[in-house]
């Protein structure tokens, strides 16, 4: 996921609009990055952006896209993979304030939280953090553990993805009721 987010950044090109939705997964054990309508150059005006005492939009605070905002997002997926929940992230007396993270994984934690304040210096400080965690002893084993955990995210997508089809579709299934004149 992170990685497709470092390409963009390399190309200062934002996607601004990281939602779970937006993640696809493929047949060969790889995650993708879809849905580019809200992508443009770092600068431009946060599609997301609230007025104080709002939630925050899905790119967080900050009136502007870039590599920061596509890492806010970021976070909040991961969060909600994690938890089975959207983080609740909304602007009290113009601050932030967001949700404690207990993924189980204190590294995971760290890095969710880092992201959501605007502590890296950039997606490749982040994808390091987030490679350390497949490899957390530097040694040459983390490729087995990378695939198990996108197997893992894979998976739980999957799961969300069902739920909401079924959930919507039962919905649309529904009789409409008939309307008495």
């Amino acid at each position: 996921m992170l990685r497709a987010l470092v390409h963009l950044h390399k190309l200062e090109i934002a996607h601004a609009d990281g939602r779970l939705d937006n993640f696809l997964c493929h047949s060969e054990d790889t995650i993708v990055l879809c849905d580019f309508t809200c992508s443009s150059p770092f600068g431009q005006d946060n599609p997301s952006a609230t007025s104080p005492s709002e939630s925050l939009g899905v790119n967080g605070p900050s009136q502007t896209v870039s590599d920061i905002t596509d890492r806010f997002a970021l976070a909040s997926v991961m969060f909600e993979i994690e938890t089975g929940t959207k983080p609740d992230l909304t602007l009290v007396n113009n601050k932030p304030e967001f949700p404690a993270v207990k993924t189980g994984n204190k590294i995971l934690d760290l890095v969710i939280e880092r992201a959501w304040l605007a502590k890296y210096e950039s997606s490749m400080d982040m994808l390091r953090d987030i490679e350390s965690l497949a490899n957390p002893s530097g040694s040459e084993t983390g490729s087995d553990l990378q695939i198990t955990a996108v197997k893992s995210l894979q998976t739980q997508v999957n799961d969300w993805r069902s739920s909401r089809v079924r959930k919507h579709l039962l919905q649309e299934l529904r009789p409409a009721t008939a309307l008495k004149f």
